[in-house]
């Protein structure tokens, strides 16, 4: 442990001129930051490699490693058969702070669109089926000990809904089968057969400007001030976050990381942002000849529960890094990872993108528009796109009248009608605002894409496709 964490500090003389002394320190601090120490490494031994990172030695003792076929050293140590964690891995596993959260797991997180459904009804169901899996001798720490229990599903992680998790909990083939035939019966007969989606979203939160507001500030009081407002921020956050049903990971004082199911997430970065420009909005500067306030920037990956957190995490970075880099920012993106398929990325500004996302949505959740009409869109692109100067504009306005053809032929309801026209009409003036582009209709075909993905788990969660989502309820 003595190798990772790290600290850095700078100081500078304050002789009276504190904008001075504050700008010569955070040079001196960005200075230390890029000096190298070369420090000898103080581990190195035959030790297996940590499991989840593969870069630090394991801390588990050879002894342990060699009994670690018995499921009562595996469950002291919180390790699954064959798994070894490095000190800073160990120490996330079993932390704890006090009597706060733990983090929800992945795939708890992607099951709660799903367990929106349970009942009071269905809890001698929940209650048949943890007790079965305890007979088959499930390990105590797979049940999940969630700190926020669910009204019906209690404590229980959500992981427990997944079959190709319960493969991690039974060491005989014969009692996973019967984990296994114990899951499909409660799906069934709880839910109607219907399965957790295996998506769930992870969310950045960056603030914008946030750089020209602190140099701006020219007294320690004044900065006082904005770290105050900037502190009241991280704490409604937490809030935010737990009211659309997310677990909160880490927030700061222009920054969030959080956990947040499907259902609930672009409500959630919404508030979010609204908290950040309202807490923030008496500290404005110059820009040019423009007056600016502080706003949040949003990235959010949707990715799968078993995915490696460290790549959901990357991919969650490049979509904010998107949202940044929209001039003016105030700025939403979603970048959408799928186990079969391509990345896709989308971005726009608050009050733009996630409006067009919402709309998709319903028009997706009331079948108004088929699913097949965004990839003859996106496949569109594929076939036509060039980077011959003297034949874009003629093919660009090929693409954008087969396009329209696309769309009128393709049929709604289930292959039952043709898109209405109204619908048609609000397609085509998302294709033409501004001047058509492949890349306006690769955008608008990926929106389409990733609208679908969130209208799967609101209508997972029975939410009414009229109604608002349960986190603005919450607010209400």
């Amino acid at each position: 442990m003595e190798d990772f964490p790290e600290f850095s500090w700078a100081s500078y003389p304050f002789s009276g001129n504190y904008k001075q002394a504050r700008d010569f320190a955070e040079a001196l601090l960005n200075a230390r930051k890029v000096t190298r120490n070369f420090a000898p490494i103080t581990w190195g031994s035959p030790a297996p490699k940590c499991s989840l990172d593969g870069c630090r030695e394991s801390v588990i003792p050879k002894d342990v490693c060699d009994l670690m076929e018995e499921s009562e050293i595996r469950e002291n140590y919180g390790l699954q058969r064959g798994e070894h964690l490095c000190g800073v891995c160990l120490l996330k596993r079993h932390g704890e702070r006090g009597k706060e959260e733990h983090f929800f797991s992945t795939s708890h997180i992607a099951a709660l669109p799903l367990l929106e459904r349970l009942t009071d009804r269905q809890q001698p169901l929940v209650d048949e089926y943890i007790g079965k899996l305890k007979e088959l001798g499930i390990p105590s720490d797979a049940l999940g000990t969630v700190r926020t229990p669910h009204p019906v599903f209690g404590r229980h992680d959500g992981q427990l809904l997944f079959e190709e998790r319960l493969g991690e909990f039974f060491e005989t083939e014969e009692k996973l089968r019967q984990a296994k035939r114990a899951l499909r019966s409660f799906l069934k007969e709880a839910f109607d057969g219907k399965k957790p989606l295996p998506y769930y979203a992870l969310l950045l939160a960056d603030g914008d400007h946030m750089g020209k507001v602190i140099d701006a500030q020219e007294t320690p009081e004044k900065h006082r001030e904005l770290s105050r407002s900037q502190s009241r921020f991280a704490l409604e956050a937490r809030d935010v976050v737990q009211r659309h049903q997310g677990s909160l990971l880490y927030s700061g004082g222009d920054d969030v990381l959080a956990l947040v199911p499907l259902h609930t997430v672009l409500a959630c970065a919404r508030r979010l942002a609204e908290t950040f420009r309202q807490r923030l909005a008496d500290f404005k500067v110059k820009d040019g000849e423009e007056e600016i306030s502080p706003t949040l920037s949003v990235g959010i990956a949707v990715a799968h529960h078993l995915a490696p957190l460290s790549d959901v995490l990357e991919l969650t970075r490049a979509a904010e890094k998107a949202a940044k880099s929209i001039k003016s920012k105030n700025a939403l993106a979603v970048a959408l990872s799928k186990r079969s398929g391509v990345e896709r990325t989308v971005k726009g500004t608050w009050g733009m993108l996630d409006q067009r996302l919402e709309r998709f949505i319903y028009l997706h959740r009331t079948e108004a528009i088929p699913d097949g009409a965004a990839y003859e869109l996106r496949a569109l692109v594929s076939q036509l796109e060039t980077s011959n100067d003297e034949l874009k504009d003629t093919l660009q306005k090929a693409a954008r009248e087969e396009a329209k053809r696309v769309l009128r032929r393709k049929k709604a309801r289930r292959g039952t009608e043709l898109i209405a026209e109204n619908v048609l009409r609000e397609l085509e003036t998302f294709l033409h605002e501004g001047e058509f582009s492949f890349e306006k209709l690769k955008q608008v075909a990926d929106e389409l894409i990733i609208a679908r993905e969130f209208a799967a788990a609101m209508d997972l969660a029975n939410m009414s496709a009229s109604t608002p989502t349960p986190g603005e309820v919450a607010e209400k």
